[in-house]
């Protein structure tokens, strides 16, 4: 995972699933997968601003299954709130069943990693402190 500026008020967190098979195997049905690529799935995350959103990636991601394309498409401009509220919103958008594991898996892991790096962010400069009220 890797946390971007795009702006002063926006950052991108990109994530990258990528899993290679180093040799072939063969299938309970004796179908015989060769070695490589198997997930190379990208999720970026806009966060900031207005309106935060995640889109998956494209150019060389790998799905392995039609599914996982549905899935990707499906993750696209949903609003962040808080850690627990995307959790349960990604497994009920995603998940399940019909949903992707890995592409779960790692939208899921990468709040952490969006709040920190969109806090690191903002704080990257001094703020005047908090005016004081009073007299």
């Amino acid at each position: 995972m890797s946390t971007y500026a795009l702006d002063d008020d926006k950052v991108v967190v990109e994530g990258i699933l990528r899993d290679e098979r180093f040799r072939p195997i063969y299938e309970l049905s004796g179908q015989r997968r060769e070695k490589g690529v198997v997930h190379h799935m990208i999720i970026r995350l806009l966060i900031g601003g207005s309106r935060c959103g995640s889109r998956r990636g494209s150019g060389d991601a790998a799905y392995p299954m039609p599914l996982c394309v549905t899935t990707a498409r499906g993750q696209e401009n949903h609003r962040i709130q808080d850690q627990e509220r995307i959790r349960r919103k990604v497994h009920k958008l995603i998940g399940g069943v019909e949903g992707c594991a890995h592409l779960t898996h790692l939208l899921t892991v990468m709040v952490q990693e969006a709040l920190h790096g969109y806090w690191t962010h903002k704080m990257r400069k001094p703020e005047p402190p908090p005016a004081l009220g009073g007299d």
